[in-house]
């Protein structure tokens, strides 16, 4: 009897040919832990992702070659080939400032309500190392989501895909679930739907066509995480998160929950969440404001709700809140002699967790506060350059 065990099932360094025990022979075709020379030294995103606008460096993969652990997910991926890692692996950093591209390791979780399965976390990363070519050497950019300046919102990860038109077995998929961090996955054959974890990364993504596609990511413990391919209904979810599900079948999603047409419509509007839902049937609703025109996340609402649907719903209870205040070019008294108030526009000023305690009339509000350098970089009098934080 042979029996073919799957990469789903194992966390292994090596390809294992054949195991003979008790006359039966377990067979495993791939290792865990494959390289991609096109693109280890590389980042072959086309462009800044499509919904956020980061671009990681190619040194800033969320594994390391050897399938060690450098970022984790808040979605709680089992994305590192060898997750236990080695000693020497956290000597990368130094007083928390990444010692390969010399920047700052800040991230923050807003807000992650307890739940079966996968938990709904509000959350970001900061980046301000990028560039247009992903790159050290690189032209430097500040991307501009609706996060803020060099800020990501780790609650909406994406995906973007690089095609080569004349060897498709070169595809490579990325996801990207931080301002700083990024998996990739090389396809297995020129007309295959099925891409691997490459240079540490664990685990397969899979091409559904459809209206519209989809692809799914299914990682070492079998989480399914489904994003929408290109073809959305206007563009308004083209590459963005759509759901994530355990083995057990407990499901966080956008919108809706079963029909993907249905959860583009319902959850998205110009590549940005309106609402989502966690297993424990909480809603996420999440606002954005204009400032000086350019469209911000501000809020995140959780509610539960006693009866109805959530079409119709009554005994509505706020549960937990987040908001994000920004700085302007209306802001007076945060620049410096000789510098405008501009310098500081669309960087996130402040962060604002409201939660509910048990008593269910009483919150606590805690708030984080940021400051960026104001001008050019100058070695006596501004050490940093606009747009890079200064002070948390």
């Amino acid at each position: 009897m042979k029996t073919t065990l799957t990469r789903r099932s194992f966390s292994a360094m090596f390809s294992l040919a054949c195991v003979i025990c008790a006359g039966t022979t377990l067979a495993m075709t791939d290792p865990v832990l494959d390289n991609n020379a096109a693109t280890m030294t590389a980042n072959l995103m086309p462009s800044a992702s499509s919904g956020q606008g980061v671009l990681p460096l190619h040194i800033q993969r969320g594994v390391g070659i050897d399938g060690s652990m450098r970022t984790g997910s808040t979605l709680g991926w089992s994305l590192a080939g060898n997750p236990s890692g080695e000693g020497w692996n956290g000597n990368g950093m130094l007083a928390g400032v990444t010692l390969a591209s010399g920047a700052p390791a800040v991230s923050a979780v807003d807000m992650a309500l307890p739940s079966a399965g996968p938990r709904w976390v509000v959350g970001r990363s900061y980046n301000d190392v990028q560039t247009t070519n992903a790159t050290p050497a690189g032209t430097h950019t500040d991307s501009n989501g609706f996060q803020g300046r060099n800020w990501f919102q780790s609650s909406q990860p994406e995906i973007s895909v690089y095609v080569d038109n004349t060897h498709h077995e070169n595809d490579v998929v990325y996801i990207v679930y931080g301002a700083d961090r990024f998996l990739e996955f090389a396809r297995t054959g020129s007309s295959s739907t099925e891409y691997k974890g490459k240079n540490g990364t664990a685990g397969v993504v899979q091409y559904a066509s459809g209206s519209p596609d989809k692809w799914t990511y299914t990682d070492q413990m079998g989480n399914e995480t489904v994003f929408f391919g290109g073809n959305t209904s206007g563009g308004a979810a083209d590459w963005q998160f759509w759901k994530m599900a355990d083995e057990a079948g407990n499901t966080i999603y956008v919108g809706d929950k079963t029909t993907a047409a249905t959860a583009v419509t319902n959850g998205y509007s110009g590549k940005r969440i309106q609402k989502a839902y966690d297993q424990a049937d909480r809603r996420y609703t999440y606002g954005y404001t204009s400032v000086d025109g350019v469209t911000r996340l501000t809020q995140v609402k959780a509610e539960t709700r006693s009866g109805g649907t959530w079409a119709s719903p009554s005994g509505l209870a706020t549960v937990g809140q987040v908001d994000y205040d920004y700085y302007s070019s209306a802001d007076s008294g945060q620049e410096t002699s000789g510098t405008s108030n501009a310098d500081f526009s669309g960087c996130l000023k402040m962060a604002t967790v409201t939660t509910t305690l048990s008593d269910g009339s009483t919150t606590l509000a805690t708030k984080t506060y940021y400051r960026y350098y104001p001008a050019t970089y100058n070695s006596s009098t501004n050490p940093g350059s606009v747009y890079q934080l200064a002070l948390i």
